[in-house]
């Protein structure tokens, strides 16, 4: 039966024959499967949230990664067994991009295993949580800070919302005045604006008590479910509220649903909701006259109050994690790069000779010795960018004229070779020296105009890298069927020396 598909593939679908990926890429697919069995299979106790290690799995990832290596392995001896275009073949540009692009898969298919397994424990770990009211529990967590004290100095008069309100307004209006005077405006001006601002010393001594009625803040903050979580200026409205009209009952109420969290997730808590109560409304200036521990630990296990609140905005992190899922943008971004780069990489051992692509990674050895001492010795520090792609966009030159004037081919081979493997580099490298550039404007003397140019340049680069990323790929994609392909063509067809 094997026999007669190899020939079905061999005479009908070549490039799937030499490939090999009408095998691996089915046993990669199983594999995977099995994976994720064995990640959903995971025994899952929602108490043991609270390590932050319970996420990582070194070992499987090791272990996935040694399978991951058999596998590409194996599939290398039997597709490194023909290679028509170094046999003189006729091999068309289509059939050589095809083929990269086929290497490209297997390795993506074969190098991601653990991320399957994880899936499988992220979602029984969400099968677990399900009934789990997150937004609520996140509320009543936030809420309850403001009538317990972790740090004391988050209940002073100027931290509360009135002035962070107004910290927020001078944020607008100074964004408002640089906006403004981006193109004709100086500093003097600026500082001749019409815009007044409070004066606010965050160091200087309040001289008074600390209150209940001054908290600002949240606690946790979670990604999934944004819209029902209360910020820190609906929470201050509501604790005020409850301390000004005196219900006590809802405070009450309030500490025994975060006792009832406590004890779901195992968080160690040693306090009593009545006594914490009347700290609270203990006088008419809700004066606080104790601070608990945010966290458990040897030393602090006899001296209550506390709850440790570390473990507990872990265990909601994780369950907010898991909800969110781990397979963001970002992370398919780093897996589509290095399945890419590795297809690089083998695809320059296909297309050129095999002593061409060896000394082509001695030479990268050594030019990064010599780039690393050019630095030390002539203090290149702010411009190895600038240097590397010079010497880059010399040996493009250098390669593409030796190769279409049918020169010195053991050379022009290694030098394609360089230039194949470190193209992809080249666009980052231009990105992160504008991002350079533009941020040490940033942060000069420079006038405002200029310098809010700069500093828009730089955050629009640092919001943006994830696009350039893949426009990144899409040219170095155009740039091997278009550059890269017909250039290995010619370099083949050229005379031995």
């Amino acid at each position: 039966m094997l026999k007669k598909l190899n020939n079905k593939l061999l005479s009908q679908y070549p490039l799937l024959w030499n490939t090999k990926l009408i095998y691996v890429l089915p046993a990669a697919l199983i594999t995977h499967l099995l994976f994720y069995i064995g990640g959903y299979m995971t025994s899952v106790d929602i108490t043991n949230l609270t390590d932050y290690r319970y996420l990582k799995e070194f070992g499987t990832a090791i272990f996935s990664s040694l399978v991951s290596i058999v596998i590409i392995i194996l599939w290398l001896v039997y597709y490194l067994r023909n290679n028509p275009f170094k046999s003189f073949y006729t091999i068309s540009r289509n059939y050589l991009f095809a083929e990269f692009l086929l290497i490209a898969v297997v390795f993506f298919s074969t190098s991601t295993f653990f991320l399957t397994y994880q899936q499988g424990k992220f979602d029984k770990i969400k099968s677990a949580t399900n009934a789990t009211n997150l937004a609520d529990e996140v509320n009543t967590i936030n809420l309850s800070s403001h009538f317990i004290a972790y740090d004391l100095e988050d209940f002073s008069e100027y931290r509360n919302c009135n002035i962070q309100k107004e910290r927020d307004r001078e944020d607008s209006l100074r964004k408002a005045i640089e906006k403004s005077n981006n193109s004709q405006l100086s500093n003097t001006k600026t500082a001749n604006s019409d815009f007044s601002f409070i004066d606010y010393d965050p160091y200087r001594d309040p001289g008074e008590q600390y209150s209940y009625l001054h908290y600002c803040g949240q606690e946790i903050r979670i990604a999934s479910d944004k819209d029902a979580i209360l910020n820190k200026y609906q929470l201050d409205t509501k604790a005020k509220n409850w301390l000004l009209e005196n219900h006590t009952d809802s405070v009450l109420q309030l500490f025994n649903k975060l006792i009832d969290i406590c004890k779901k997730y195992n968080v160690k808590y040693v306090f009593s909701p009545d006594v914490q109560i009347g700290e609270c409304f203990g006088d008419s200036a809700f004066t606080v006259n104790r601070v608990f521990e945010s966290s458990y630990s040897e030393y602090n296990r006899n001296r209550p109050p506390y709850i440790d609140l570390r473990n507990l905005r872990t265990t909601i992190a994780y369950v907010d994690f898991v909800r969110k899922g781990f397979w963001e943008s970002e992370l398919f971004l780093f897996w589509l790069v290095f399945a890419l780069g590795a297809a690089i990489i083998l695809f320059s051992f296909r297309i050129t000779r095999v002593k061409h692509w060896f000394v082509g990674l001695i030479g990268v050895g050594l030019w990064s010795i010599i780039i690393v001492l050019s630095v030390v010795i002539f203090n290149l520090k702010e411009g190895v960018i600038p240097f590397v792609l010079l010497l880059w966009l010399l040996l493009t030159v250098f390669s593409v004229k030796q190769i279409i004037s049918k020169k010195a081919k053991l050379l022009s081979g290694i030098v394609f070779n360089w230039i194949f493997w470190f193209t992809p580099a080249v666009i980052p490298l231009i990105i992160a020296q504008i991002g350079i550039i533009s941020a040490k404007k940033c942060f000069t003397l420079a006038p405002i105009g200029a310098r809010t140019a700069a500093c828009d340049t730089s955050k629009w680069l640092t919001a943006h890298w994830e696009h350039m990323a893949y426009g990144n790929i899409v040219i170095m994609l155009v740039l091997i069927y278009f550059a890269f392909i017909p250039l290995a063509r010619k370099w083949q067809s050229n005379p031995e020396e």
